[in-house]
């Protein structure tokens, strides 16, 4: 009778749910944008409406989406502060995306980084991004096409443009933690910006016509020195940074025709880098190595591309251009004190000692440090015809 007694009593136990959040009482936070308020943090919280994503056909008359608002001097005071308006507790553990404000940036990394990393109720898989020359409010409030949940828009499309374009690199939560504790490699973040008319933006209206009055579009990279805003990369020197980091998947790269007017397009398949540091005299110096596989993949000039000898061709041609490229986004980096592209790390795995000695002052070193760039090309196949049409004609 006892031991019929001890299996009820384990049952129960094991079918109880002492922590378990009901739905109804939860509201489930996909985005949030932090900005300053004075001395104080601006907190805005993107929330979705469950009844109407869930809806099927026409649209329903609210939005699927709303966004509360608080400041306060702390990020979670302020998180307990929307309670004032929000019905429901906001819960972080579907969080897609945090939009930073400028200012934010410029102040540091680590003063609002920190209560993310820090609640278990956050994940470490959602997106940072900088607000370039806005708010980061006004970029949580604007209407988007095609998803329904503005979040997911700006998940989706940094997704599909890091898999697809260069430029373009999804920064995670626990990338930027590994870049913060990192010894000899700085933050980088992605930089949002708001294109066209905000105010039209924010309504309805923006996803009525064929071509949106705003649109949120990913522009380069935001720089940065220990966990403080310094800079911006434009998409090409931002090309630089995600080759060295070995973040490209795929990209198209344009070169100039042999002779005459027109441009090659060339598709990447394959990327990869490497980095080799010594010391000489005292001091490192570097050398990059990259090695590109690609096809053609657009062609607006009269070539023969059935010939190997105009393919070594463009290969020159791309190595050139390409090596000029990576080196321009090295020296801007140098210009700016910041090693985003990770030459610290490589010394620091080379030269241990002198690693030791230096890392404090490491970015002075390596505004002057010596660094070459050798491209090796090799254009596989010229796509499902061997020549332009162009040239077809001519002859």
């Amino acid at each position: 009778m006892s031991v019929a007694l001890v299996w009820v009593l384990l049952t129960i136990l094991l079918t109880s749910c002492w922590s378990r959040r009901e739905l109804n009482d939860l509201a489930i936070q996909v985005a949030v944008g932090i900005d300053k308020a004075g001395e104080l943090y601006k907190l805005t919280a993107q929330v979705v409406e469950p009844s109407e994503v869930a809806k099927k056909g026409a649209g329903g008359v609210r939005s699927p989406v709303t966004t509360y608002s608080a400041t306060g001097k702390t990020l979670m005071e302020t998180y307990r502060k929307m309670t004032l308006t929000s019905p429901r507790r906001l819960y972080g553990a579907h969080l897609r995306m945090i939009i930073l404000s400028d200012e934010i940036a410029k102040e540091g990394l680590n003063k609002v980084m920190d209560v993310f990393s820090r609640d278990h109720e956050f994940r470490t898989d959602f997106y940072i991004v900088v607000a370039k020359n806005t708010k980061a409010e006004n970029m949580l409030k604007i209407v988007t096409p095609l998803e329904k949940i503005p979040a997911n828009r700006l998940l989706s499309s940094l997704e599909t443009a890091q898999r697809y374009w260069a430029p373009a690199v999804g920064i995670a939560m626990h990338d930027l933690i590994n870049d913060l504790i990192s010894d000899g490699r700085e933050p980088v973040l992605t930089a949002l910006e708001l294109i066209g008319d905000q105010r039209i933006g924010e309504t309805q209206q923006n996803v009525k016509e064929i071509t949106p009055e705003a649109v949120l579009r990913y522009a380069g990279l935001a720089i940065f020195k220990d966990d403080r805003l310094i800079g911006w990369f434009d998409q090409d020197n931002s090309k630089g940074v995600t080759y060295l980091r070995k973040k490209v998947k795929s990209t198209v790269a344009i070169i100039p025709c042999p002779e005459g007017q027109g441009e090659i397009t060339i598709e990447v398949g394959r990327a990869d880098s490497k980095m080799i540091t010594k010391l000489k005299d005292g001091q490192p110096e570097a050398q990059v190595k990259i090695n590109i596989e690609g096809s053609i993949a657009e062609a607006s000039c009269s070539i023969d591309l059935t010939k190997r000898v105009v393919l070594h061709q463009l290969e020159q041609l791309y190595k050139e251009s390409l090596e000029k490229k990576i080196l321009t986004s090295i020296r801007a980096g140098q210009k700016l004190g910041s090693d985003v592209f990770g030459f610290g790390e490589e010394v620091h795995r080379s030269n241990p000692a002198y690693w030791k000695k230096n890392k404090k002052d490491w970015n002075k070193a390596f505004r002057k440090m010596p660094i070459q760039v050798d491209a090796k090309i090799k254009l596989r196949h010229s796509g499902t015809i061997g020549n332009p049409f162009m040239k077809t004609a001519k002859e």
